[in-house]
């Protein structure tokens, strides 16, 4: 098992991060627990190109937030070399060319920090409950393991590949029409397709828990 440190400069960045970004007392526990795997899988993060090349990184808490890190095999040791916002034209990432894409069990794993963000953001539990049920429903559909009930029509294909937030945006829009097509009323559509934007636009750090979706 791999030893994982944070470097003096990456905890720097981190405390710059909790600063500028307002985040929750929790930051530093959850980047631990983000950090975790990398004990058993090193290299389970996508390799970086260019000035960044050697290095990996996966993704914190917030899906903006990059953990760079590279592992010493000598040594078996993990060291996270700085914590960046993604959406930074400095960022380790910003030139990779293509957006990001998220594969099934990602976005499973981002729903759970989806969870944990609508709960730092003071909201009552029936509505982070709200929230995360609706998100979780259109995951279900869009793999094809739930339908409205009374849909009419083919069923949705599983959908396996990644994906990007373009990507899930548009199957949104495919999903409310699954909706409208079970017969439901308008406020219920509405409803169906502004909970599953809510997480898209989450996903592509565009909206915060608790805000409002234009």
């Amino acid at each position: 098992m791999a030893k994982v440190v944070v470097a003096v400069a990456a905890q720097a960045d981190l405390d710059a991060l909790i600063l500028t970004h307002s985040l929750p007392a929790s930051t530093a526990d959850r980047v631990r627990t983000a950090l975790q795997p990398l004990a058993i899988f090193p290299l389970l993060g996508p390799a970086l190109i260019g000035r960044w090349q050697g290095f990996r990184f996966i993704l914190g808490p917030w899906p903006w937030m990059l953990l760079v890190y590279v592992h010493d095999e000598a040594i078996d040791q993990v060291s996270v070399v700085t914590i960046q916002d993604s959406r930074s034209a400095r960022a380790a990432a910003s030139g990779a060319g293509s957006p990001r894409r998220w594969s099934p069990a990602d976005l499973g794993a981002a729903l759970d920090r989806y969870e944990h963000a609508c709960i730092d953001a003071g909201m009552r539990p029936s509505a982070v409950a709200s929230y995360v049920d609706y998100a979780r429903r259109f995951l279900r559909w869009r793999t094809g393991d739930y339908r409205p009930r009374d849909a009419t029509g083919p069923a949705r294909p599983s959908a396996l590949g990644p994906v990007t937030a373009a990507d899930l945006a548009n199957e949104a829009r495919a999903y409310a029409d699954d909706v409208a097509a079970a017969g439901r009323h308008e406020a219920t559509i509405d409803t169906y397709l502004r909970h599953a934007m809510f997480f898209v636009r989450w996903l592509d750090g565009n909206f915060e828990p608790g805000g409002r979706l234009a």
